[in-house]
């Protein structure tokens, strides 16, 4: 039986690569500031029922940086969901986001969705993997979900069709693919890591990748290249029926990020 429930918005924000010191710059670009500016510019004009933070909080693994991340969303009201990316630290993100509003969740139901949460990062390595573990669970919470299910993953599960991004996603997509090809109820997956809007398709199931709230990275480039687009964010409107809507948003900087670096 359908149950009837109003939609909900959710907001995916990724990539967002913070450092202990609030000033310092990723590709020229200060990522502290850019992601002022991203707030500012939801906090007027988005009204999402919780966040999802999908990766690459910190870029460099520090204390001060995740606790710089607690005090920017702590004016939230709304819950903030967050998992780690190849950049983090998965024990500091336990242990600094996980009083109100940040929720420590890895499985949960609202509008009629289920969310599942998979941490894909692997210590030490950029790719990312799911173990044998994390599949066998994946494969029971498919089992027991009822509702339409939504997936959250730092790690792209597809090919993004950029030569060097697609060498560092997810390593065992055919295993994972393997999992969720069993069950109807998955209707969407969302990642980051690309720090680029890639959409695809695969057996019903709709994929979605997010620009970061700083540095872009230049779609369909064979080798690392910057990218001119601003930064942005993905909002998603979940209907009770399983079916959805989604838009990414960009927002104008006041600073500018440096198109000739050559990596970082």
């Amino acid at each position: 039986m359908t149950v009837d429930v109003s939609p909900i918005t959710v907001l995916q924000l990724s990539d967002l690569h913070l450092f202990a010191d609030a000033n310092q710059e990723l590709l020229g670009l200060n990522t502290s500031q850019a992601l002022d500016q991203v707030l500012e510019h939801v906090a007027l004009t988005t009204d999402p029922d919780f966040i999802l933070l999908t990766g690459d909080l910190a870029q460099d693994e520090s204390e001060a940086a995740y606790i710089q991340i607690q005090n920017k969303f702590s004016n939230f009201q709304i819950p903030i969901y967050a998992i780690p990316g190849n950049h983090d630290d998965p024990d500091l993100m336990a242990e600094f986001l996980s009083q109100s509003p940040f929720i420590n969740a890895r499985n949960f139901v609202a509008g009629g969705w289920r969310f599942i949460l998979l941490d894909s990062s692997v210590n030490g390595q950029v790719q990312g993997s799911f173990s044998a573990q994390t599949l066998s669970r994946l494969a029971q919470d498919l089992d027991d979900s009822q509702e339409p299910v939504m997936l959250v993953m730092h790690h792209p599960a597809y090919p993004v069709q950029s030569q060097w991004l697609d060498q560092i996603g997810l390593e065992n997509r055919e295993d994972f693919w393997q999992v969720i090809d069993r069950s109807e109820q998955v209707k969407l997956v969302l990642c980051g890591h690309v720090h680029q809007d890639t959409p695809f398709a695969r057996n019903g199931v709709q994929y979605f990748s997010t620009p970061s709230t700083c540095v872009q990275f230049e779609p369909h480039s064979e080798n690392f290249v910057v990218g001119q687009q601003q930064p942005g964010f993905r909002l998603l409107t979940l209907n009770g029926d399983g079916t959805f809507s989604s838009t990414v948003e960009r927002v104008a900087l006041s600073q500018s990020v440096n198109l000739q670096a050559t990596g970082y």
